[in-house]
């Protein structure tokens, strides 16, 4: 059975939503079945990433045009080093974070021109798009509870430029990200996971569900070669 084509996704959303732990489990599903898979954040996830992501999510005196492009700096330099490499040899990539991300923070929150940064987006990343962007959205009541929650076993105070103690903030978060997927992502290409009131496990088992409806050579590439063995 020949391996199914490697596919590239990008897991989003707000502060608490539990994007990491969603990519963590995206990289697993791959290697479940068979596959090769890696999982990256954004920023970071290549040499440069890393030392720049310090400086995107912790420097408080970067003006907004500085910050957006060193974002960019990094999501380039993920994608030339890591990414599109990866995609070529075969190996599945699950992103923790991607330009939707930049779309709410840098566009529609700072109030710019979305046919600009649709264009810079492009630009920097070579036109690499998500074969599929899952979007994991709660309220904002419930992101900041979540927040909170880490901070405290992570012993973090306010760990970056974009955290806050303000329900408002995480409002508004998850009331922008909606939008902006439903806006700038087409519908083929968009998956939206409501984890309001849904353990880690079933918002992992919901993810699951929809990769396999998706993907389905994966799921059956995988399945085949369990019964292999």
């Amino acid at each position: 059975m020949q391996p199914p084509d490697s596919i590239f996704l990008s897991i989003e959303g707000p502060d608490g939503c539990g994007k990491s732990t969603v990519t963590s489990f995206v990289r697993d599903w791959f290697i479940h079945n068979k596959v090769p898979g890696i999982s990256v954040r954004d920023p970071g996830g290549s040499p440069l990433g890393e030392q720049l992501r310090p400086m995107t999510i912790g420097d408080k005196d970067l003006g907004p045009t500085t910050r957006a492009a060193l974002f960019l700096a990094s999501r380039a330099d993920l994608a030339e080093r890591i990414i599109v490499p990866m995609l070529k040899r075969g190996t599945s990539v699950a992103s923790d974070r991607w330009t939707l991300s930049t779309w709410v923070y840098q566009g529609f929150l700072a109030n710019r021109s979305m046919e600009d940064m649709l264009k810079i987006t492009n630009f920097m990343t070579n036109g690499l798009e998500p074969t599929l962007t899952i979007l994991l959205t709660a309220k904002g009541s419930t992101l900041l509870s979540r927040v909170r929650e880490r901070r405290q076993n992570e012993g973090l105070l306010i760990p970056d430029v974009y955290d806050s103690d303000d329900v408002g903030h995480y409002e508004t978060l998850a009331r922008v990200y909606e939008y902006a997927a439903r806006t700038m992502i087409p519908e083929s290409k968009l998956l939206i996971v409501p984890t309001e009131g849904m353990t880690v496990r079933e918002t992992q088992s919901a993810v699951q569900a929809a990769l396999e409806t998706r993907f389905p050579a994966i799921a059956e590439y995988g399945a085949a070669a369990r019964r292999e063995y």
